[in-house]
């Protein structure tokens, strides 16, 4: 007697459907499949999005602003009052000057910046994570230039290269840093020169043995707060780790003493 293989059609839909399979604890049938991920979050609802179009909407407005009114002088001073300066400074140029850009150019590079990094950062800090790493970078940057360059700079700056710098540092290269390397020591280098010379304005400021240091203190900041934010995370998914381990021994304690009784 001859036996033949079955055939397999590659067209049966029933090949593809999840397989039921019988428990062997309950006798009952449970079906199994695939898990899905989670839908994925819509660009309204991403804060990196919003970062970006509030950009937008500062630099048009002050275009507009510009262009409108009959008192340029006026309108020079509403928009220097946003930038950090020394000499006339207030509290809010702290987050304000993390907005303005000389440019289009400019603001394009902190559009893509922001968006590259910051949709990274999303995908492991969430939605709180990209706007605490935003604030504590351009905040840090901020302060630390105010602590150096005010009694030596005379003029106005901006500091939003020192917000995407911050999220680089906490999106990709202290959580790549040991895994990727050499990704990051192609990318390094791109992302450091593009947010250097930005202040480059700022070089003559500081001198150390003849060398121009100016430039290299809001990207400096922006690093040093970034990296001490990362840690902070760390910290927190460490201890959130640890309770989530306590609380397992905790039920499955609980469940040992169940079966004994």
């Amino acid at each position: 007697m001859q036996l033949r293989s079955p055939m397999i059609n590659a067209h049966d839909s029933s090949l593809f459907c999840p397989v039921s399979i019988p428990d062997s604890l309950s006798g009952q049938r449970k079906e199994q499949s695939d898990p899905r991920p989670p839908p994925p979050r819509a660009d309204w609802q991403s804060p990196v999005y919003a970062i970006i179009a509030i950009n937008v909407l500062v630099h048009l407005a002050l275009l507009a602003a510009q262009s409108l009114s009959s008192a340029p002088t006026g309108v020079t001073a509403l928009s220097l009052s946003l930038h950090l300066h020394p000499k006339s400074f207030h509290w809010w140029q702290v987050l304000t000057s993390g907005l303005v850009h000389t440019d289009w150019a400019h603001l394009a590079e902190t559009s893509f910046h922001t968006y590259l990094w910051g949709r990274l950062v999303e995908q492991k800090r969430g939605a709180i994570g990209v706007l605490v790493t935003y604030v504590a970078s351009l905040c840090g940057a901020n302060v630390i230039a105010w602590l150096t360059l005010s009694a030596k700079a005379g003029k106005a700056t901006v500091a939003s290269p020192a917000t995407w710098l911050g999220l680089f540092a906490v999106g990709i290269f202290w959580p790549r840093i040991n895994r990727k390397p050499l990704e990051l020591l192609c990318l390094t280098p791109l992302v450091l020169m593009s947010a250097v010379e930005r202040f480059r304005s700022l070089a003559p400021i500081i001198l150390f043995n003849g060398w121009q240091m100016g430039h290299l203190v809001h990207p400096m900041g922006a690093l040093v707060t970034a990296s001490l934010l990362e840690g902070t995370f760390c910290l927190l998914d460490a201890a959130r780790a640890w309770l989530a381990y306590i609380e397992e021994q905790k039920r499955k304690k609980a469940r040992e003493d169940g079966r004994s009784r």
